[in-house]
């Protein structure tokens, strides 16, 4: 959320939560504060054992005590100028996104998808590298992301902490992305995957035909010895095959409503 609200518009009504912003908002406001206590405690202990080391130069540590604490009253601001930029900037950007979603048709209605993670800025959508045309797999996996990685990096060079913050946030949004893609892909192999399986399981299961003419699809387990036997079977197998890409598995034959399986019936039948 810390990212894609500045380069992405239309949120599903599910997806996009401006309480969550807020929430959000409130606590990254206040981590600073937090840091900037256990700093101060932490050089406050630091100060009182160098006070105590060097009793006999009380001089030198007066010196140095008067050198530590100007640091200390200066404010965590110098650091976290560009943080508290970022986040009125992004409360507003959240602000402006839940408007939008106000004016938006109902989901209720069909008129949109409620977890849609948004639709991406035209300037990045239509963004041309060398000639090449980055797809929208390529723009959400590492385009969008890399934006804020370098806004990151270059912060992180000249002192802001914002950029630690974008640096880590621009790595999980990558993260999150190639996975959700990886799931999908997988999906789609896996359905055709079932297709294949039932293409060619008359081959691998009746005809036992080798692996490298059924596409690679081999049956294991355990099958009747007669050709005619397994034919047999064959109806009640193609509905309910279920398969996964690296190890196919023999399918479980359906029951019928006398309590025992179809299988069993044929078998049994003389």
């Amino acid at each position: 959320m810390l990212i894609e609200v500045f380069t992405r518009k239309d949120f599903g009504e599910r997806y996009f939560s401006l309480s969550t912003a807020i929430i959000l908002t409130l606590i990254l406001a206040a981590l600073p504060m937090g840091i900037s206590q256990v700093s101060e405690s932490w050089n406050g202990s630091e100060l009182a054992t160098e006070s105590y080391s060097y009793d006999e130069t009380f001089g030198n540590v007066i010196e140095q005590t008067q050198n530590i604490e100007p640091e200390t009253k200066g404010g965590i601001m110098p650091d976290y100028i560009t943080w508290y930029l970022y986040l009125v900037a992004f409360l507003g950007f959240c602000i402006k996104h839940y408007r939008d979603n106000l004016r938006a048709p109902s989901v209720f209605d069909f008129g949109r998808f409620s977890l849609s993670s948004g639709i991406i800025h035209p300037i990045i959508r239509n963004l041309k590298i060398g000639g090449f045309s980055p797809n929208v797999r390529f723009i959400e996996c590492y385009l969008e992301p890399a934006i804020f990685f370098a806004a990151g990096v270059l912060l992180a060079l000249i002192g802001q902490t914002l950029g630690w913050l974008l640096i880590v946030c621009s790595f999980f949004y990558s993260m999150s992305y190639i996975s959700a893609y990886i799931g999908g892909d997988n999906f789609i192999l896996d359905k055709i995957d079932e297709i294949i399986c039932n293409e060619e399981l008359e081959n691998a299961f009746v005809n036992d035909v080798n692996a490298d003419e059924t596409k690679g699809f081999q049956f294991r387990g355990s099958k009747p010895n007669g050709a005619e036997m397994r034919r047999k079977i064959m109806p009640f197998m193609t509905e309910e095959i279920v398969t996964e890409a690296s190890s196919p598995i023999a399918p479980t034959a359906p029951k019928n409503t006398s309590g025992g399986t179809a299988v069993t019936d044929i078998l049994g039948q003389k």
